[in-house]
């Protein structure tokens, strides 16, 4: 979307108290103009400055357009799930190879496209914790990877990278263990966040990521709507919809002992 558009949101966000989207999620991948039906649809809206209560919250907007000008009000807003926005939201940092963050700690003139890039999805059931961590723009060496969730820690083996990028998957489950994931406990996870970090031969910390925001059993709505757009709609409305939720959607978790990372 144009700064233009992202403009025209914001203003109508911050001057229309109607959140209030009920029924199915049928809001996600991108945003999207629709001149035919005069709508402006968005995913993901993250609100910053408006009040205590809605700042930090996720919401997925319509706005209608107000007749043939360029001026849109706002239609609809519907609560969407932080983990599943946030997920989307550092998903597309890590893959859009010409982004700047302008928003990075103390104008760090090093945090360009070309800097090391981490990606790390968690998930945490009621009887299992994963973990998945991607990291990018690498100088060709071994690296390891340690994740901290609550008091818990983990640390991977050491791993070459694969031309500039280098994979870890951590799992309490039986199966991916057996696979070449590190293994951790089924309660890894704590507090719904993981934090990693990546770790050159010389033990320098080459790359972090912060408190990442885990999806938990209770959000499986949410990635069902990213699988679902993910396959193309290809997928039927019967059980395959159940099955995507715990098999498409990956995220991160931790754990206390060492095992083994994968390359990408």
């Amino acid at each position: 979307m144009t700064k233009l558009g992202f403009v025209v949101a914001a203003i109508c966000l911050a001057s229309n108290p109607a959140w209030a989207g009920q029924g199915k999620d049928n809001i996600a991948g991108v945003s999207r103009a629709n001149f035919d039906l005069g709508e402006l649809t968005v995913p993901c809206v993250k609100v910053e400055n408006l009040d205590d209560d809605l700042d930090g919250e996720y919401f997925d907007v319509i706005l209608e357009r107000r007749g043939q000008s360029f001026n849109f009000e706002l239609k609809l807003a519907e609560p969407e799930d932080t983990a599943y926005c946030e997920k989307l939201d550092n998903f597309s940092k890590f893959e859009d190879d010409d982004f700047d963050d302008e928003d990075s700690a103390d104008d760090d003139s090093s945090a360009s496209s070309d800097s090391p890039k981490i990606f790390v999805s968690c998930e945490r059931e009621t009887d299992r914790s994963e973990v998945s961590i991607n990291a990018k723009n690498l100088v060709s060496g071994t690296y390891s990877a340690m994740i901290t969730s609550g008091a818990n820690t983990a640390t991977s083996f050491s791993m070459p990278s694969d031309d500039d990028e280098v994979e870890f998957d951590f799992d309490s489950d039986l199966e991916d263990i057996m696979e070449g994931a590190n293994e951790i406990d089924p309660d890894f996870i704590q507090q719904g966040t993981v934090s990693a970090e990546i770790f050159d031969a010389e033990s320098e910390v080459v790359v972090s990521a912060e408190e990442v925001t885990c999806k938990t059993e209770n959000d499986s709505s949410d990635d069902d709507a990213l699988d679902d757009d993910a396959l193309d709609d290809d997928s039927s409305d019967d059980d395959s919809d159940e099955e995507s939720s715990d098999d498409e959607v990956s995220s991160p978790s931790a754990n206390r002992g060492r095992g083994k990372g994968r390359s990408s």
